[in-house]
Protein backbone atom coordinates (compact mmCIF):
# COMPACT_ATOMS: atom_id res chain seq x y z
CA UNK A 1 0.00 0.00 0.00
CA UNK A 2 1.50 3.36 -1.11
CA UNK A 3 -0.21 6.90 0.04
CA UNK A 4 1.09 10.27 -0.91
CA UNK A 5 -0.77 13.41 0.94
CA UNK A 6 0.59 16.61 2.69
CA UNK A 7 -0.39 17.01 6.40
CA UNK A 8 -2.81 20.01 7.41
CA UNK A 9 -2.82 21.87 10.44
CA UNK A 10 -5.61 20.89 12.63
CA UNK A 11 -4.13 17.22 12.44
CA UNK A 12 -0.66 18.67 13.66
CA UNK A 13 -1.95 20.39 15.78
CA UNK A 14 -3.91 17.31 17.46
CA UNK A 15 -1.03 15.54 17.73
CA UNK A 16 1.00 18.00 19.61
CA UNK A 17 -1.97 18.32 22.25
CA UNK A 18 -2.15 14.89 22.16
CA UNK A 19 1.08 14.61 23.05
CA UNK A 20 1.44 17.77 25.16
CA UNK A 21 -1.83 16.86 27.19
CA UNK A 22 -4.37 13.99 26.42
CA UNK A 23 -1.94 11.46 25.99
CA UNK A 24 -2.35 8.48 28.35
CA UNK A 25 0.96 9.27 29.79
CA UNK A 26 0.06 11.81 30.70
CA UNK A 27 -3.28 11.47 32.56
CA UNK A 28 -1.01 11.64 36.26
CA UNK A 29 -0.27 15.20 35.49
CA UNK A 30 -3.66 16.48 34.35
CA UNK A 31 -5.14 14.87 37.48
CA UNK A 32 -2.66 16.35 39.67
CA UNK A 33 -3.04 19.54 38.18
CA UNK A 34 -7.05 19.77 37.48
CA UNK A 35 -7.33 17.73 41.13
CA UNK A 36 -5.40 19.05 43.28
CA UNK A 37 -4.78 22.64 42.70
CA UNK A 38 -9.23 23.03 43.41
CA UNK A 39 -9.01 20.70 46.48
CA UNK A 40 -6.19 23.08 47.52
CA UNK A 41 -8.20 26.04 47.02
CA UNK A 42 -11.69 24.39 48.35
CA UNK A 43 -9.78 24.05 51.86
CA UNK A 44 -8.42 27.59 51.42
CA UNK A 45 -12.04 28.89 50.80
CA UNK A 46 -12.97 26.54 53.92
CA UNK A 47 -11.02 27.74 56.17
CA UNK A 48 -11.94 31.80 55.20
CA UNK A 49 -15.44 30.40 55.73
CA UNK A 50 -15.10 29.14 59.13
CA UNK A 51 -13.05 31.96 59.34
CA UNK A 52 -15.98 34.08 58.31
CA UNK A 53 -13.67 36.83 56.62
CA UNK A 54 -14.59 39.16 53.65
CA UNK A 55 -16.55 36.49 52.24
CA UNK A 56 -13.29 34.95 50.18
CA UNK A 57 -14.31 31.53 50.94
CA UNK A 58 -16.92 31.32 48.67
CA UNK A 59 -15.23 33.38 46.07
CA UNK A 60 -12.54 30.71 46.45
CA UNK A 61 -14.68 27.58 45.72
CA UNK A 62 -16.06 28.85 43.20
CA UNK A 63 -12.65 29.85 41.56
CA UNK A 64 -12.09 26.05 42.34
CA UNK A 65 -14.77 24.16 40.99
CA UNK A 66 -14.73 26.34 37.77
CA UNK A 67 -11.26 25.40 37.66
CA UNK A 68 -12.18 21.72 38.09
CA UNK A 69 -14.80 21.68 35.57
CA UNK A 70 -12.84 24.30 32.63
CA UNK A 71 -9.33 23.50 33.05
CA UNK A 72 -8.85 21.17 31.08
CA UNK A 73 -10.70 22.86 27.75
CA UNK A 74 -9.52 25.94 28.82
CA UNK A 75 -5.61 24.55 28.40
CA UNK A 76 -6.30 22.35 25.71
CA UNK A 77 -7.19 25.36 23.59
CA UNK A 78 -4.20 27.33 24.73
CA UNK A 79 -2.18 24.54 23.69
CA UNK A 80 -4.01 24.44 20.13
CA UNK A 81 -3.65 27.77 19.82
CA UNK A 82 0.18 27.72 20.67
CA UNK A 83 0.42 24.77 18.08
CA UNK A 84 -1.25 26.84 15.16
CA UNK A 85 1.21 29.55 15.30
CA UNK A 86 4.70 27.08 15.14
CA UNK A 87 2.74 24.93 12.62
CA UNK A 88 1.85 28.02 10.76
CA UNK A 89 5.40 29.72 10.98
CA UNK A 90 7.26 29.56 7.88
CA UNK A 91 10.97 28.00 9.46
CA UNK A 92 8.74 25.03 9.61
CA UNK A 93 7.71 23.88 6.03
CA UNK A 94 9.42 20.40 6.33
CA UNK A 95 5.94 19.73 8.28
CA UNK A 96 4.12 20.64 4.84
CA UNK A 97 5.76 18.66 2.77
CA UNK A 98 4.47 15.86 0.57
CA UNK A 99 4.95 12.34 2.16
CA UNK A 100 4.60 9.38 0.51
CA UNK A 101 4.25 5.87 2.89
CA UNK A 102 5.29 2.54 1.40
CA UNK A 103 3.50 0.02 4.01
CA UNK A 104 6.07 -3.19 3.10
CA UNK A 105 5.54 -6.55 4.93
CA UNK A 106 8.69 -5.76 6.73
CA UNK A 107 8.55 -1.97 6.98
CA UNK A 108 7.50 1.52 6.59
CA UNK A 109 8.94 3.40 4.05
CA UNK A 110 8.72 7.22 4.22
CA UNK A 111 9.61 9.84 1.93
CA UNK A 112 9.57 13.49 1.48
CA UNK A 113 11.65 16.27 0.53
CA UNK A 114 13.73 16.83 3.32
CA UNK A 115 13.88 12.92 4.61
CA UNK A 116 13.97 9.07 3.41
CA UNK A 117 13.90 6.61 6.64
CA UNK A 118 12.67 2.94 6.90
CA UNK A 119 11.32 2.04 10.18
CA UNK A 120 11.00 -1.53 10.74
CA UNK A 121 6.96 -2.77 12.18
CA UNK A 122 8.86 -3.60 14.94
CA UNK A 123 9.71 0.22 15.48
CA UNK A 124 6.37 0.97 15.77
CA UNK A 125 5.14 0.28 19.34
CA UNK A 126 1.43 1.27 19.24
CA UNK A 127 -1.64 3.08 16.56
CA UNK A 128 -4.12 5.16 17.58
CA UNK A 129 -7.06 5.80 15.36
CA UNK A 130 -9.18 8.93 15.56
CA UNK A 131 -11.71 10.73 13.69
CA UNK A 132 -9.72 12.22 11.71
CA UNK A 133 -6.45 10.25 11.43
CA UNK A 134 -4.46 7.07 12.19
CA UNK A 135 -1.18 8.12 14.48
CA UNK A 136 1.61 5.56 13.97
CA UNK A 137 3.83 5.97 17.80
CA UNK A 138 7.44 5.12 17.38
CA UNK A 139 7.59 6.32 20.68
CA UNK A 140 5.72 8.30 23.22
CA UNK A 141 6.64 11.32 21.38
CA UNK A 142 7.16 10.77 18.00
CA UNK A 143 4.01 9.77 15.69
CA UNK A 144 3.21 9.42 11.65
CA UNK A 145 -0.04 11.10 10.96
CA UNK A 146 -2.02 9.27 8.21
CA UNK A 147 -4.71 11.49 7.52
CA UNK A 148 -8.31 9.55 6.85
CA UNK A 149 -8.76 11.47 4.06
CA UNK A 150 -6.68 9.93 1.84
CA UNK A 151 -8.28 6.67 2.17
CA UNK A 152 -11.66 5.90 1.04
CA UNK A 153 -13.61 3.62 3.83
CA UNK A 154 -12.64 0.32 2.29
CA UNK A 155 -8.85 1.23 2.37
CA UNK A 156 -9.14 2.52 6.22
CA UNK A 157 -10.42 -0.95 7.27
CA UNK A 158 -7.83 -2.59 5.56
CA UNK A 159 -5.33 -0.41 6.51
CA UNK A 160 -6.92 -0.88 10.42
CA UNK A 161 -6.34 -4.66 9.58
CA UNK A 162 -2.73 -4.28 8.54
CA UNK A 163 -1.82 -2.47 11.77
CA UNK A 164 -3.20 -4.41 14.13
CA UNK A 165 -1.42 -7.89 12.37
CA UNK A 166 1.95 -6.33 12.28
CA UNK A 167 1.72 -4.76 15.62
CA UNK A 168 0.19 -8.23 17.04
CA UNK A 169 2.81 -9.78 15.93
CA UNK A 170 5.51 -7.97 17.53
Amino acid sequence: MQLKFNLSTPELVDLYVFNNWSAPWKKKSRQRIQTLIPLGLILFGAAFLLDNQYGMGAVLIIIAALWFFLYDKVYTNRLKHFAQGYYNHEINERFWAENTYHFTPSSILMENEFIKSEIQWKGIINFIENENAFWLFESLATAHIIPKRVLSDTEQENFKRLLASKLIQK
